[in-house]
């Protein structure tokens, strides 16, 4: 896997699971880093999954974040093949990360667009959210 051999070269060690995320159990502060990319969830889970991320990251822990953002319903209905979300409430807003990461020294906060060339189901003009955090409040 191309992660593995980054890491392997960069002499660091990597340790990842795949589960449902609702009911992944770790203690407050596991984590250095969280990386939440097009990780889009259901309306209801929304808030709470951002949360329980804050609550797993270490002080000075990291977020790095891109997902579709609000603005990009136009772009997937002028454009299926570029996939993502097709309810606006399942897309995020720079408002909601702030709402969601507000103890975070903010390195990098945007809604950009952007040319995806991610497969067959990922292709064309897309907006996106890009937020870089670090948490400074536990």
């Amino acid at each position: 896997m191309k992660a593995e051999k980054l890491a392997r070269r960069a002499g660091v060690s990597l340790d990842y699971r795949v589960g449902d995320f609702g009911t992944l159990e770790y203690p407050s502060g596991y984590f250095d880093t969280a990386g939440l990319i097009y990780a889009h969830f259901s309306p209801d889970k929304k808030a709470a999954y951002h949360q329980k991320v804050d609550k797993l990251l270490k002080p000075g822990g990291m977020v790095i974040l891109e997902a579709f953002s609000k603005s990009h319903l136009k772009f997937n209905q002028r454009n299926p093949s570029v996939g993502g979300p097709g309810k606006e409430e399942a897309l995020l807003s720079v408002a909601e990360i702030r709402e969601y990461f507000p103890g975070y020294a903010i390195l990098q906060l945007e809604e950009t667009e952007i040319e995806l060339q991610e497969g067959a189901f990922h292709r064309g003009r897309a907006s996106v959210i890009r937020f870089v955090g670090r948490k400074i409040t536990q």
